[in-house]
């Protein structure tokens, strides 16, 4: 049997569209009664140009039927009925009539799968997954569904439900369905844009570095007024000179016990509470 691609351009889920020919999508269909469906069908897989042609005329009304179904304001009604060409081609290569139902029936699902796939493929800046954009096409039909039926919109854990899947998945497809936003977007008509309004967690605000400038001026000013042996035990106990000296290393560095740095520990911070007590009235 001849392959029907030897004989026209290839037509398939990866053909490019500029590769496929421009039908006349303004011409009326051809009624096909079941009986001339079968015999093209036949002559189609016996590679006969013709009747694939006269398949794909008579059909036409179809996919135009389908594809405005589908309208979206991504994509050009033009760009789906041809993506819906591209499903018709596919199930007249397909079809076979010994299963027992019209080939509208069977073309109508190639039609819509490749008019979907469209949309998820193109009409969004982020692309979807096939599985994913299917599982959020059926969450919002049955969200309307279930709200005509309860007389209310229906919670999460009652639409997991009816889609037939967890909780958990239903939010992160649900979450998938958020447009993104610009960061140069205003968040408001008078407003600066976004990205001045949301922090870069790498970095420390301004204000924030101002504050504790003047926090480390005043600790150093601080501790100023205690012995050298004092300053450097508050430093390497509390790291303010970068790092957390152990005590017993402490203690080895200044040559006396670990009780004895636990005693200066002690008696500096007295000092600083009495120099603290002393000042902060005069501060007010």
């Amino acid at each position: 049997m001849m392959h029907l691609q030897e004989k026209r351009p290839a037509i398939g889920p990866g053909t490019a569209q500029e590769s496929l020919p421009r039908w006349d999508y303004t011409a009326s269909g051809e009624q096909l009664t079941a009986g001339l469906e079968k015999r093209l069908s036949e002559q189609v897989q016996q590679g006969d140009r013709s009747a694939f042609e006269r398949m794909v005329n008579a059909n036409i009304p179809l996919v135009v039927s389908i594809a405005r179904q589908y309208g979206s304001a991504h994509l050009e009604a033009e760009d789906l009925i041809q993506e819906g060409m591209i499903g018709l081609c596919i199930a007249i290569e397909r079809y076979d009539p010994a299963r027992g139902f019209r080939f509208s029936t069977y073309a109508t699902y190639w039609i819509k799968q490749r008019v979907l796939r469209a949309l998820d493929r193109q009409s969004r800046l982020i692309r979807l997954p096939v599985d994913v954009g299917g599982a959020a096409r059926k969450a919002e039909a049955l969200r309307e569904k279930l709200s005509i039926d309860l007389g209310r919109e229906p919670t999460m854990e009652e639409l997991a439900t009816a889609c037939g899947i967890s909780a958990r998945r239903l939010e992160a497809v649900l979450e998938c369905l958020d447009e993104p936003l610009s960061l140069d977007a205003p968040v408001a008509d008078d407003a600066e844009p976004l990205t001045l309004e949301v922090p870069d967690p790498r970095c420390v605000a301004p204000e924030a570095e101002l504050i504790q400038l003047e926090e480390h001026a005043e600790l150093d000013e601080l501790l100023q007024c205690l012995p050298p042996r004092d300053r450097l035990v508050l430093e390497a106990r509390f790291g303010l000179g970068g790092s957390i000296i152990p005590l017993a290393d402490l203690a080895e560095r200044l040559r006396i016990t670990r009780e004895g740095v636990r005693q200066v520990q002690r008696r500096a911070l007295l000092k600083l509470r009495k120099h603290l007590a002393e000042h902060q009235p005069l501060a007010a």
